[in-house]
């Protein structure tokens, strides 16, 4: 956790302050225009935006929570995170209400990385938000425009990251804080459940130092069981199968990692040439439902997996690349290691906090890495990139102020009256 050297910038009484709504709403405004200018509209659904909303959609007229916008699918379960915020949504407004509510928690996205940034320096509250809108722009995603799962997550994440540095919290509750977040998170985007691990680790850490009682950790624990058992039940009852989250998933992993692919796993506009026949055979099979087709793909997915590993390691790396360090984000990710050394050197960071960072930076990036690539899929890595450069680029601002600031001596040496 941060240093309690720490400097106190952010305001414990007020979270919005002038400057903050000047962040909240110039963020949403960016992104009202830059959307009507690219697609004549503030809101779109395309993609996998209907899935989510038909769920929500149902479980509000019909008490089903099961998607319908993919009728040779009819069986297909989404994680329960996003759709359950979308029918309380509708439940209180109506699709317009959907529009609202991505734009506002964009906004709050932009908020709360000011906010984290804040804690090191003034210029870094600036720069962070700045630069965040700016990549969202730049890669495309997060975009509140879309029905998309990335502005929910993404939003989780900086919220994370805000708690993370926040000054007047000690560790301990942080991590009771932090705990609950990533869980959710966990219910909007399962990959990034290994962020829950490394809260729930750090717990049990605290604990064993008797610095959270263990009945806390174990209330917890139950709850979460409690919350995934009942999402199972739901599904059952609509699907007839026990499925936890989802039930698609596999489908990107077995093409990904296929080793008889006849082009690279992390090309995904040449989807038709990474398929084999006994893929099109599953998916091809019409007694077989989404859940069947899912063990199925599952099964043969971790057969290439734990058979060609070397090379299912290799393409992994390579699609890694592409996501995270092409060309426009190579320096992003070199600065984000040097921000990371510069406030550990500077005793603004913790070792214990630089760790828990680069671990956290490590599991939303790596996951990712084993699927199909997507120019979308390197989203998580936007909140880290942003938040530290901006602190680094603050920092360095402000070191150059200072020294160009600097007093300057009344005599120079050789002018300087003697005796």
């Amino acid at each position: 956790m941060p240093d309690k050297k720490t400097p106190q910038l952010l305001s414990d009484s007020k979270f919005f302050t002038r400057s903050t709504l000047l962040v909240f709403f110039m963020s949403i405004l960016t992104m009202v225009i830059y959307n009507y200018r690219l697609y004549q509209s503030i809101f779109v659904l395309a993609g996998d935006s209907m899935l989510y909303l038909s769920v929500a959609q149902n479980f509000v007229h019909t008490g089903h929570f099961i998607q319908n916008s993919r009728l040779h699918e009819v069986n297909m379960v989404v994680p329960p995170g996003v759709p359950l915020l979308l029918t309380l949504v509708l439940a209180m407004t109506h699709t317009y209400g959907i529009i609202i509510f991505q734009y506002v928690l964009f906004g709050l996205s932009a908020v709360l990385l000011s906010k984290a940034a804040g804690t090191f320096s003034k210029a870094a509250a600036c720069l962070a938000p700045l630069l965040f809108v700016s990549s969202c722009v730049y890669a495309g995603f997060p975009n509140p425009s879309t029905l998309m799962t990335e502005t929910y997550y993404i939003f989780l994440m900086c919220l994370s990251l805000f708690l993370f540095f926040h000054p007047s919290m000690s560790n301990p509750k942080k991590v009771l804080v932090l705990v609950p977040v990533l869980f959710y998170t966990l219910l909007v985007r399962p990959v990034l459940g290994a962020l829950l691990g490394e809260a729930l680790v750090v717990m049990v850490v605290f604990v064993l130092q008797k610095k959270i009682p263990a009945k806390r950790l174990v209330a917890y624990l139950v709850s979460f069981a409690a919350i995934l058992a009942v999402n199972t039940c739901v599904n059952y009852r609509e699907t007839g199968h026990l499925i936890m989250l989802e039930d698609y998933g596999a489908s990107a992993v077995y093409i990904a990692n296929n080793p008889n692919a006849s082009t690279d796993a992390y090309n995904l506009d040449l989807l038709d040439e990474l398929v084999d026949d006994y893929y099109r055979e599953i998916e091809s099979n019409p007694d077989l439902d989404r859940y069947q087709k899912n063990v199925l793909e599952k099964e043969r997915a971790s057969e290439f997996i734990s058979e060609h590993l070397p090379l299912v390691l290799k393409n992994a790396a390579i699609k890694y690349k592409h996501l995270y360090l092409p060309n426009q984000w190579n320096w992003n990710f070199l600065f984000l290691f040097i921000s990371f050394a510069v406030l550990f050197w500077k005793k603004k960071l913790s070792l214990p906090a630089v760790l828990l960072l680069v671990t956290a930076f490590c599991l939303s990036t790596i996951p990712p890495a084993f699927g199909l690539y997507s120019p979308r899929y390197s989203t998580p890595c936007i909140p880290f990139y942003t938040l530290f450069n901006g602190i680094l680029y603050g920092l360095a601002g402000e070191a150059v102020w200072r020294w160009l600031c600097r007093p300057k001596n009344a005599y120079s040496s050789e002018e300087a009256p003697r005796g």
